[in-house]
Formats: structure tokens, sequence, C-alpha cells
């Protein structure tokens, strides 16, 4: 994706297409329809996907920080600014990485043969699921105005001063073809993104299901590789956490704002440290209870995402963040990833904690990644805040990580 698209995208996107992006922000509510016009401009589903679905299908990395690097290869870095007027500026970082965190781009040597077989078996079968999502695509289901041209990535609709619209089509952020186009037509193709888009069906958002025939031919890909697929997954947060980062907000802006955080899903530190442990292993994930939580979500088979704080003051908050991806479930392995501003300044170590796991370390002067191959799992984290490698020990130390998988 080029700084045009970027620009486009981040000035232009229809709401509907950030709902998902955003499903785990307890502020954002999802409303039942958003307008399909912004600015006479819309962003239509490919261009959008090609954000918030992930990166694609990428190059294994090589060169950076060791034989077993993380950075997604061939993927340009930018630097986006909001200006007074609104408008985002983004430009290119050409020291700048994309770094995933729920997919090893390579394996070490001495992996576990069993361990390696699952992840080539997911990877084979996600390889034939895209291939079944290319020949079923909703391409065939929209007006033949908006089915894409050879070369296309992106597409816009412009809305005319006289009524009409038009159909712009870009490759690599250079229009390469327009087509003209009805109110009626816009609203067939809203339509069918719409049924596409707010497909709720029984498995998780990533793997893109649209209907029940997608989700047979997913459950029959999976079948043949044995495979698990996962549902869509449940999401908790601490209520004490909100409730203290409210109150430093009421302090630093002169407000009185008071949200209810008491429903189901919000539960104190004390209570969602227990769930964690109860949900996603077989005896405690921390020796003690965190400062305050981000946020927590979980799958049925296995995986899950958990966000931290380490330091939690009102000037500052530095948290960890950690994605662990269960073998053997049919994933793409795009689910999670990150963006780091100068790889150069990036060393690597190793660290061994109290239970035994050992982590490939990555740290700047800003923040550090590490990761890990767990026995049922591979595990990679992000600490976004400066912190001594003392301190970053301390973090890693502060986990018991041979308790994860039940």
């Amino acid at each position: 994706m080029n700084r045009d698209q970027i620009l486009q995208l981040l000035d232009a996107v229809d709401d509907r297409f950030v709902t998902e992006s955003a499903r785990f922000d307890p502020a954002r509510r999802p409303t039942e329809r958003s307008a399909h016009m912004k600015s006479k401009r819309i962003l239509t589903f490919a261009l959008a996907a090609a954000l918030l679905l992930g990166l694609g299908a990428v190059a294994y990395a090589a060169g950076w920080i060791g034989p077993r690097a993380i950075v997604l290869e061939g993927k340009t870095a930018y630097t986006a600014q909001r200006q007074e007027d609104g408008s985002v500026s983004v430009t290119d970082n050409p020291a700048g990485g994309w770094v995933t965190l729920s997919e090893p781009q390579e394996t070490p040597e001495d992996l576990n043969p069993a361990i390696r077989e699952k992840l080539e078996a997911k990877e084979a079968a996600w390889a034939e699921w895209e291939t079944y999502l290319a020949q079923n695509d909703w391409s065939g289901r929209v007006p033949a105005a908006f089915v894409f041209p050879e070369g296309a990535d992106a597409s816009a609709v412009e809305e005319n001063d006289d009524g009409s619209f038009t159909v712009v089509f870009y490759e690599n952020g250079s229009v390469i073809e327009r087509r003209s186009t009805t109110r009626e037509e816009v609203d067939a193709y809203s339509a069918v993104m719409d049924s596409i888009m707010l497909y709720e069906g029984k498995y998780d958002f990533n793997y893109h299901c649209s209907s029940q025939e997608d989700e047979a031919k997913l459950e029959e890909i999976a079948a043949k590789y044995g495979l698990r697929l996962r549902s869509a997954g449940k999401i908790l947060w601490s209520g004490d956490t909100c409730r203290t980062s409210e109150a430093w907000a009421n302090e630093a802006h002169g407000t009185d704002t008071h949200n209810d955080f008491t429903g189901p899903q919000f539960l104190t530190d004390a209570q969602l440290a227990a769930r964690i442990a109860q949900e996603c292993c077989h005896g405690d994930f921390f020796y003690e209870t965190p400062l305050g939580f981000d946020k927590f979500y979980y799958f049925d088979e296995g995986s899950f995402g958990l966000s931290w704080y380490v330091v939690f003051t009102p000037e500052r908050q530095v948290t960890c963040y950690v994605y662990n991806a269960a073998y053997g479930t049919l994933v793409s392995g795009d689910e999670v990833i990150s963006m780091a501003d100068d790889l150069s300044a990036f060393s690597e170590r190793s660290h061994s904690c109290p239970d035994g796991t050992v982590f490939t370390v990555l740290e700047s002067p800003e923040q550090a990644y590490f990761y890990t191959y767990l026995d049922e799992s591979y595990l990679c984290g992000h600490i976004n805040g400066a912190l001594s490698e003392s301190e970053v020990d301390a973090v890693l130390d502060s986990v018991c990580w041979s308790n994860i998988g039940k």
C-alpha cells in the first residue's frame, strides 16, 4: 500500500470497515449502518480490506536481527501525522518496518518436528482457502461497473455534481480506469458489501466467510489438513483500570465524565488475572496481579491476546502486549501486526525466565519485542515504552509462561 492509498484510506474510509479493527475498544460502539458517502468519495471494500485484513502474503524476512526475524519483508513502513486542518500527512519511512506478532517468519532448525508439521499444514491449508476465496469472491455478485479490471488493487466511488457517479480503479495508487455508474448500481453494490462485511457466521471474522457455503468449504479444508477452526473471540476488560484512567482524564481536562464499567465484561484487576488463568492456562499466568489491564480476548482453541500495564501513572503508561497463537489452528497468521520506526535501532539477545521459558528479545531504546516457541503455541510480545534491559527482564519474569495451555 503506497502513500496515496494510505491517505485515501485515512481520509475517506467508511466507518463500517473499521468496526472489526475496533471491536475490542470499549469506547467505540458500531452503528447499525454507516453512511456510504463522505466528501463525495467512498473507499470500497478492496482498499479498506487491504488495511484491515493484514498485509497479505509476504516473503520471509532475512538479514535482520538473526535468522528467526519477525519482520515482514517487502512492506514499506510510514509515518502518519495529523495536521491542524484535520488531514493526515503520510510519508514513507525506509528505516522502519512491519513486524508480525502472530506468525513466525522463520523457524529454528532444532524445532520439534511435530510443531513444524503443524505450521506447514496451516500454511498449506490457508493457501488453499485463499484460492477458494479468490475463485468465489464478491465480484460476481456486484454490478459490472464495480468489477475490478486486470491489475487494479483498489477502487473508489466519486459522486458527480449532476448526481451521477464514477468508479475509479487504482493500481499502486495510480488511476488506471474510470467508469460511469448510477445511484441504483451504487446502492446495489452497497447492499452486496453489507451482506459481506456484516455477515455474522459461526467463525472468527478473520476467515472472511460471507455465507454458509463459505463456512462449509472452510470446514472441509480444515478437516483435510487435520486443523482446528476457531469461533468468534470473547473480550474482557478491567473495570478498575477503566475507572482509574477516566479519573485521570477528568483531572487532567477538568471534565466530569463517568461511564458505566459494571457490566459482565468488566472485572476487577484480580478477577481478570484469575480469568486469564482459567481460560488459557493450567495454572496462574501472573505471579502477581499487574498494575492494570488494557484488554484480554481469547478464542475457544487456545489462542489469546492480552495487554497489561507495566508502568501505570497519569504521566506515563507502558504496556506489554502478547499474542499466543495455538499450533494446529487454521489461521492466516496476519492477525496482529506492529510497525517499528527504526529497525537498525534494535539489538538481539536471549533471556531465560524463572520457569525455564527462553525468549529471543529484540530491543531498541523505545520498545522491545520478544518471542518463543512453546509446546502447544507460538507466543510473541511487544513492550511499548522505554525500559532498561533489567526492566524488560522483570516484565518477562513476571509471567509463568509454561502454564499456558489447558
